[in-house]
C-alpha cells in the first residue's frame, strides 16, 4: 500500500511538472488576435494591432487602460478633436491584469500619461483572459498569490497550449485583423425604463459594499442590539477580512499588478494616475449611511475624481446600471476637460479632489 501510493505522488508531480513546463510555452500575438478578434474581448486585437503598426499614435498620448467602464465612459474621439492626443485601450471586463499587459507592451513607446482605472472595491477574482495573456511564471512575479485563482490559471492555460499548437500546426495563412481606424465608444443605448428602479437596486448593491464603514450593519439594523444583530455583524466582519486581507481570494494580488505597472513608469519616467469613473449609485446627494466611491489601497496612485456626480441624474447618461450611453461619455469626457484633468501634473500618489 504505502508503494502504491508513494508511485501515486511520484505520478502526480511528474504530470504537475510537465504541466507546468507546457504551460510555459509562449503565445504569439497572432494566436493572441485570431482568440479575441470578433468577441467580447475584441479590443485586445485592436489594441496588439495598433501596436504593432501604429506605434507613433501611442507616443505622447494620455493612455487609458481599465475595464468596460472605461470602454464606454471616456471617449478618446472626441479628446483627439479637440486636440488631446488619446488612445483609450480599455478591455471588457474588470481585472488589472490587462491593464498590466497593456502596460508591459507600450512602456517603451513613450507615452505622455497612462491612466489606470480606479475600481470602487478591490477586485476579488481574475480577469477572464488571464490564461491567454500571461504563463503562470510571469503572472506570479507579478504579484499573483499562490491560491485557487494560480491553480485555475495553469489548468486554463494548459487548454489554450492545445489549442495554440494546433493552432500553428495546422495555419496556413497569416491572420490579419481588420482594424477600425478608431475604436470609439460602442455603446448606443440610453437606458429610459426602470430608471428609478435601477437606481433604487444600485443604492442597496452599494450599501453592502460600503458596510466597512458603517460597523458591518445596514442602516435598517443601526439601532438594533439584538443578538442577531451582533452574529450578522462579526459575520460580515470575519468575510471582509477574508475577501480583501487574505490570499483566499484575488483582491491581494490585484493590487500587487497595480505596484508592478507603477514600478514600470517610475522607472521610465512615465506619469501614471487613477481615474474614478462613476455609475448610478454615485448620483444622489444624500445617503441614509457613510459611503465613499471607492475603496482605498495601499498601492493606489493619485486618484482623480470629482466631488459629486449629482449632474450625471439623468436617465439618458446611462445605458445600464453602471455603464455611460455614447452621450453620456460625451458629457463625462467634456467634464474631464473642463476640470483639468489634462494639465500635466507631477507624479505622486496622494488623492485629489475635484
Amino acid at each position: 500500500m504505502k508503494q502504491f501510493i508513494t508511485r501515486i505522488i511520484f505520478l502526480f508531480l511528474c504530470l504537475l511538472t510537465i504541466s507546468f513546463i507546457l504551460s510555459e510555452i509562449e503565445f504569439s500575438d497572432e494566436f493572441i488576435i485570431s482568440k479575441t478578434k470578433n468577441t467580447n474581448f475584441e479590443k485586445v486585437a485592436w489594441s496588439l494591432n495598433l501596436i504593432k503598426n501604429n506605434p507613433e499614435q501611442i507616443k505622447g498620448a494620455v493612455v487609458f487602460l481599465g475595464p468596460s467602464l472605461f470602454l464606454t465612459g471616456i471617449n478618446d474621439s472626441l479628446l483627439n478633436l479637440k486636440g488631446i492626443k488619446t488612445v483609450n485601450l480599455a478591455i471588457n471586463h474588470v481585472g488589472n491584469e490587462t491593464m498590466l499587459f497593456i502596460v508591459s507592451r507600450i512602456k517603451d513607446l513613450a507615452p505622455q500619461e497612462i491612466v489606470l482605472y480606479k475600481s470602487s472595491n478591490p477586485i476579488l477574482h481574475s480577469h477572464k483572459l488571464s490564461p491567454l495573456l500571461f504563463k503562470p511564471s510571469e503572472l506570479y512575479h507579478s504579484g499573483q498569490g499562490l491560491n485557487f485563482y494560480l491553480v485555475q490559471h495553469l489548468f486554463k492555460r494548459l487548454k489554450l497550449v492545445g489549442e495554440y499548437l494546433s493552432f500553428s500546426y495546422f495555419k496556413t495563412n497569416e491572420v490579419i485583423y481588420q482594424s477600425k481606424s478608431n475604436y470609439g465608444v460602442r455603446i448606443n443605448k440610453k437606458l429610459c425604463n426602470d430608471y428609478e428602479k435601477i437606481k433604487e437596486n444600485s443604492h442597496q448593491k452599494d450599501e453592502t459594499m460600503n458596510l466597512y464603514q458603517n460597523k458591518f450593519k445596514y442602516s435598517y439594523e443601526k439601532e438594533s442590539t439584538s443578538f442577531i444583530t451582533k452574529i450578522n455583524s462579526i459575520k460580515r466582519r470575519i468575510l471582509d477580512c477574508l475577501w480583501f486581507e487574505t490570499n483566499l481570494y484575488n483582491a491581494k494580488s490585484q493590487t500587487m499588478f497595480v505596484s508592478k505597472i507603477k514600478e514600470y513608469c517610475l522607472r521610465l519616467n512615465i506619469e501614471c494616475r487613477m481615474l474614478y469613473v462613476p455609475s448610478i449609485k454615485d448620483v444622489e446627494s444624500n445617503y441614509a449611511y457613510k459611503r465613499n466611491y471607492f475603496r482605498n489601497t495601499s498601492y493606489d496612485l493619485e486618484i482623480f475624481k470629482f466631488s459629486t456626480y449629482k449632474s450625471f441624474d439623468k436617465a439618458t447618461l446611462w445605458s445600464d446600471f453602471q455603464h455611460m450611453s455614447k452621450y453620456g461619455a460625451s458629457v463625462f469626457t467634456n467634464k474631464l476637460i473642463d476640470n483639468n484633468f489634462f494639465k500635466k501634473e507631477k507624479y505622486h500618489t496622494t488623492i485629489k479632489h475635484q
